[in-house]
C-alpha cells in the first residue's frame, strides 16, 4: 500500500519572489528537485534556490515561496516550497524574458520590438493576437504563428502547475503529477482525484483524499466511498 509522503505544511517564515531562472546548476529528472541560479525582480539580485521545478529552463519566469537559509557548506540559499511558472510583468522583464530563448524565433532584437509595440499587454498579444505579432519587424506571420503555439504550451503548464499548488500540493507532487497527466492533469484530477492514488507512486489515499476535499467532492461521492472502501481493505490486510 501506498503511503502519504508528499503531505505539506507552509513554514511560517515563508516569502514570496518572483523573477528568473539564469542557470540550473543541478536537476532530478525523477522528481524535479533542482539546485538553481535565480535573478530576483527588482532587485536584480542573484540567488542560490533549491527546490522542486518542473522541467527547469533557463529565462523561465518563476514565482517562489519559501524562505532564507544559511547552508554550512554552500552559504547562503533560498529554499523554494513552490516553485509556480509565471508570467514577468514589467516590460523590460518582459523582454528579458522573450530574449532568454525560451520560445525560439525571439532574439535580443525581436524581443525589443515587441516590448515597444505591445508594452505589459505583450504576453497576452503574443498568444491571442498573432496577426498583430506578425506585423513586427522581423516577424512575419509564420513566425508570429510559431511563437503563438508556443507561448500557449507555456502557459498550459503555468496553468496545469498553478492549479495543482492551488489546491494543497506540493512542488514534488506536482512536478509528479504533471510529467505523468500532462496538459490534462487538470481534467483528469477533476474527473477523480483518488486516481492519483493509483497512479502516483507515493500518494495514498489520505492525500487523494485532502485533494478532494479542496476540490468539492462530496464526502458521499461513489468515487470517495470506492476509494476508501480500498484504503480500508488494504489496512485490514496489513494486520492480517
Amino acid at each position: 500500500m501506498k503511503n502519504d509522503k508528499f503531505n505539506h505544511k507552509p513554514a511560517a517564515n515563508q516569502v514570496i519572489l518572483s523573477g528568473v531562472l539564469e542557470r540550473v546548476v543541478y536537476t532530478n529528472q525523477e522528481n524535479g528537485y533542482s539546485v538553481v541560479k535565480f535573478k530576483v525582480s527588482g532587485s536584480g539580485e542573484i540567488l542560490t534556490v533549491t527546490g522542486n521545478f518542473t522541467n527547469p529552463s533557463i529565462g523561465t519566469y518563476y514565482s517562489l515561496r519559501g524562505s532564507h537559509k544559511s547552508h554550512p557548506k554552500y552559504g547562503e540559499q533560498f529554499s523554494a516550497q513552490s516553485a509556480a511558472p509565471a508570467f514577468p510583468s514589467t516590460p523590460d522583464d518582459i523582454a528579458r524574458y522573450l530574449a532568454s530563448g525560451i520560445i525560439k524565433g525571439i532574439g535580443d532584437k525581436t524581443a525589443e520590438r515587441l516590448v515597444e509595440a505591445f508594452g505589459d499587454k505583450t504576453y497576452e498579444i503574443l498568444e491571442n493576437e498573432p496577426e498583430k505579432v506578425a506585423a513586427v519587424k522581423g516577424v512575419g506571420a509564420q513566425k508570429a504563428k510559431l511563437i503563438a503555439d508556443l507561448v500557449n504550451q507555456h502557459r498550459g503548464e503555468r496553468d496545469v502547475i498553478t492549479f495543482l499548488l492551488k489546491h494543497g500540493m506540493s512542488t514534488n507532487l506536482a512536478h509528479r503529477i504533471f510529467k505523468r497527466y500532462g496538459f490534462n492533469a487538470i481534467e483528469r484530477i477533476s474527473k477523480d482525484p483518488y486516481q492519483l492514488a493509483r497512479d502516483i507512486d507515493g500518494v495514498g489515499f489520505a492525500t487523494a483524499d485532502s485533494i478532494a476535499a479542496s476540490l468539492g467532492v462530496a464526502p458521499d461521492s461513489p468515487s470517495r466511498l470506492k476509494a476508501g472502501i480500498k484504503y480500508a481493505l488494504e489496512k485490514a490486510s496489513e494486520g492480517e
